[in-house]
């Protein structure tokens, strides 16, 4: 394809002719005037125009990279605090499981057989030496799971872990309660 920023017309109004590299109409014949004055000056703005084509495709390495290392650290202090504001948000859900737990170990303090665990976001307790009860949030949101393991004596005739899914900070306290007072009952018999 040809470069036609680089043509000179012919300086004859009537002609439709451009100018060769020596100086004359490719159809009329006639000269220029200031030809070479006017060349220069035709090659020198397409040198021009290519070197800022080459400026425009040349690329800040050290800039960009300290552009993308601030974004990605900006990114990172986003994510963090989105991060926070999850753990903040289901701690203060779990917040009324952690309180009765408190509370049941309280209640609970002299049964050596059973020993709890509490967290923010887990309650662990376990009964006897066969018998383990773990309570968190499922998935982080309002749902709560307990995860109850028991150990027996001919395994292949038991299901030794069960689920138990609850909606409610309410259901769980009480589950928990439950699993508890089933305990203590067995004891006693």
């Amino acid at each position: 394809m040809d470069d036609f920023s680089g043509r000179i017309l012919c300086s004859d109004g009537t002609c439709t002719g451009i100018i060769n590299e020596r100086g004359f109409c490719n159809i009329c014949g006639k000269p220029l005037q200031g030809w070479e004055e006017k060349r220069e000056a035709v090659i020198e703005d397409k040198k021009q125009k290519e070197e800022e084509r080459r400026e425009e495709k040349k690329i800040d390495i050290k800039n960009l990279l300290q552009k993308e290392i601030a974004r990605a650290k900006g990114e990172q202090r986003v994510r963090g605090q989105a991060d926070e504001k999850r753990q903040e948000q289901a701690a203060r859900v779990f917040n009324p499981v952690v309180l009765a737990a408190n509370q049941l170990k309280s209640e609970l303090s002299k049964n050596n057989q059973i020993e709890f665990g509490i967290s923010d976001h887990q309650v662990e307790i376990h009964f006897g030496k066969n018998r383990n009860v773990v309570v968190s949030q499922h998935g982080g949101g309002d749902a709560f799971v307990a995860v109850e393991e028991m150990d027996y004596e001919y395994p292949e005739y038991h299901v030794s872990k069960r689920d138990f899914h609850f909606k409610t900070s309410e259901e769980t306290i009480y589950f928990l309660v439950k699993v508890c007072a089933e305990f203590i009952a067995n004891q006693e018999e």
